[in-house]
């Protein structure tokens, strides 16, 4: 349905979260996620929902499989904490939390 609404509506970040979610919480789909990250970013560079996801999906992932989207992380996750570090957005970063404090401080 959200790509559905991606379709006839046109870019939209919640619904380009919504299936990034989607496909992150699915088993080997992380490839499809990153690139609606990706994707939604270059339209809303700046949505704090999309930035978290995608940072949560870069921490996550293995270094030896896909080491550029775990060096990714900690940037994305300093990118949502620098203009809110207490934002219900930043909580869904969780292992991320030390790594922004610590990147914001310098």
């Amino acid at each position: 349905m959200a790509r559905t609404g991606l379709e006839a509506f046109g870019p939209d970040a919640e619904l380009s979260l919504l299936i990034a979610l989607t496909h992150a919480a699915e088993d080997d789909e992380d490839d499809r996620a990153e690139q609606v990250y990706q994707d939604a970013l270059e339209v809303v560079p700046d949505h704090l929902g999309l930035l978290a996801g995608y940072a949560e999906l870069c921490l996550r992932s293995d270094f030896q499989d896909r080491p550029a989207r775990n060096t990714r992380g900690p940037a994305l996750a300093a990118r949502v904490a620098e203009p809110a570090p207490d934002s219900p957005a930043m909580l869904g970063v969780p292992s991320a939390r030390g790594v922004t404090r610590a990147a914001t401080a310098q």
